[in-house]
């Protein structure tokens, strides 16, 4: 394992319940160093595939591209408001966790986020900080 970080799990603040050690950017190969740069934001998950050196590199490739606006084609606005909507509904406190971080990061607004909880009379009858296009 390459870039492993050897830190035991209370060391990490980050480390929950992961029993793979995560590896280190720092002491990660170059390709892989720079390719854990994708995203603005720290993803665990991405700590552990970079593992993977041979398929590390492609699958980063197309995370990046989810959230680079000329290949995708929903508003990234509107997709965090979809993940957060449904992991809230669904009780998916983990996709809310490591997706709040992203919307934050583009600057989703916190008066959604306080009101993504509301019920779906409230949204269908127009209550909330929700636009035509949200509901």
């Amino acid at each position: 394992m390459s870039g492993a970080n050897a830190k035991e799990a209370g060391a990490d603040p980050y480390r929950k319940t992961c029993l793979v050690p995560y590896v280190d950017p720092e002491r990660a190969p170059p390709n892989i160093r720079e390719k854990l740069k994708v995203l603005p934001f720290r993803r665990n998950i991405l700590l552990v595939l970079a593992h993977s050196q041979g398929l590390f590199p492609h699958f980063s490739g197309l995370l990046g591209a989810c959230f680079d606006g000329s290949q995708r084609s929903i508003p990234v606005h509107e997709w965090q408001l979809i993940v957060l909507r449904v992991g809230t509904v669904l009780k998916a406190i983990y996709e809310i966790d490591v997706n709040k971080p992203v919307a934050e990061v583009f600057e989703f607004p916190q008066e959604k986020f306080d009101a993504i909880g509301c019920s779906i009379e409230d949204v269908k009858d127009g209550r909330g900080p929700w636009n035509d296009r949200d509901r």
